[in-house]
């Protein structure tokens, strides 16, 4: 059956290797997540754009949608994205923990996000898991654990 199946070969190179592409499917995503979060959003600033097309993207796809639906999940309508965190990257360098360092703990991290949802979905704890990607009930979790 593999045989069969295996008649012939596509090769697809990395998003990392398509730049063009990575803005092309950008600009999809945030239509995507226009209509997800009901927000009107112009585009990416320069320096957006230009940062994406820098990216390595080793999740692929799938990271970048991820990655435009949390931001415009977290973005303000009528304006251009102008901030994206991308995991690694020297954007992240402004994030700073409660003891000064260069880097926020786990948990202030977690607590920050959770919090960022919750007002983003308007106090709506089931929209706001959909925004974390767990379930509603991990968030009533997290939740009790950061009243405690």
């Amino acid at each position: 059956m593999y045989y069969r199946l295996n008649r012939g070969y596509i090769h697809l190179p990395p998003l990392r290797s398509r730049g063009e592409d990575i803005i092309l499917l950008a600009n999809h995503f945030l239509k995507v997540g226009q209509k997800i979060y009901n927000k009107s959003i112009p585009g990416f600033s320069k320096e957006i754009a230009k940062r994406l097309k820098n990216y390595e993207f080793p999740g692929n796809i799938r990271e970048l949608e991820n990655i435009i639906l949390h931001t415009v999940a977290q973005s303000t309508n009528d304006k251009p994205i102008t901030e994206m965190i991308l995991p690694g990257s020297s954007m992240n360098n402004n994030l700073h923990n409660s003891n000064g360092e260069d880097f926020p703990t786990i948990e202030e991290l977690v607590q920050t996000h959770i919090i960022r949802a919750i007002q983003q979905s308007k106090g709506n704890t089931q929209k706001a898991a959909y925004i974390l990607g767990i379930s509603e009930r991990t968030l009533q979790r997290r939740l009790k654990k950061l009243r405690n």
